[in-house]
């Protein structure tokens, strides 16, 4: 009976301190498409990253979401702003659904949600955001370009770096045995998704990537 009354106060705990989780920061989430589709069945594979999200999380790097949010209407209201609805058939379309709007509502339902703006203001600061990192062109000017050898994972950061102004970004892998090849950079921002930060010690657990990393070409 101790044992029971002991379990259920951890259980209430944990449900108290997950229920008042408060958002500190973002992660711009970008997919490098010949490394994330090694790993998930593509649909699509474009030559250039794509956007997967902007996800709020805590400052230990947990992702949060509103379970009880609504999604009515968002894609009408999406559709209602021809510069947003262009730049996010350009910017964010799904590699792995052949319908790129049910992704889009997916992604704020599953992180937008927990954003605190409106849908339309969540998708419009990701988009910017995603405008002024331009990883591919990033990449390229810091020496890294897709290739079938791997690079020092300090190579990509320090590219990185010359944009964001911190080499702090998580890099996110599949691992075969050619070795480790980029699937996913995740970039840190501010709490309005207004600028990049340096991401903190705690969410640099998330990175999986090893020393050396392969910037897979198309295949």
């Amino acid at each position: 009976m101790k044992v029971a009354s002991i379990n259920i106060c951890i259980l209430l705990v944990y449900c108290i301190v997950y229920a008042t989780a408060q958002i500190d920061h973002c992660w711009l989430v970008q997919s490098w498409p010949y490394g994330y589709c090694l790993s998930y069945p593509c649909k699509y594979k474009p030559g250039v990253f794509v956007l997967h999200g902007l996800w709020p999380v805590t400052f230990r790097g947990r992702t949060l979401e509103n379970s009880t949010a609504r999604a009515d209407d968002i894609i009408d209201k999406i559709n209602n702003d021809s510069s947003l609805v262009a730049d996010m058939n350009r910017y964010w379309k799904s590699l792995l659904r052949r319908n790129t709007e049910l992704f889009w509502v997916h992604e704020w339902k599953k992180h937008g949600s927990a954003f605190p703006h409106e849908p339309l203001d969540y998708f419009r600061r990701t988009v910017k955001l995603m405008k002024r990192m331009n990883l591919l062109s990033t990449l390229k000017a810091g020496g890294v370009e897709p290739r079938t050898t791997s690079y020092p994972k300090s190579k990509y950061k320090d590219a990185i770096k010359a944009v964001t102004g911190s080499d702090s970004v998580i890099l996110k892998c599949a691992y075969n045995e050619t070795g480790y090849l980029l699937q996913e950079v995740m970039l840190c921002t501010d709490y309005e998704a207004e600028t990049f930060i340096e991401c903190n010690s705690y969410e640099m657990f998330e990175e999986n990537c090893g020393p050396d990393i392969i910037f897979p070409p198309r295949w």
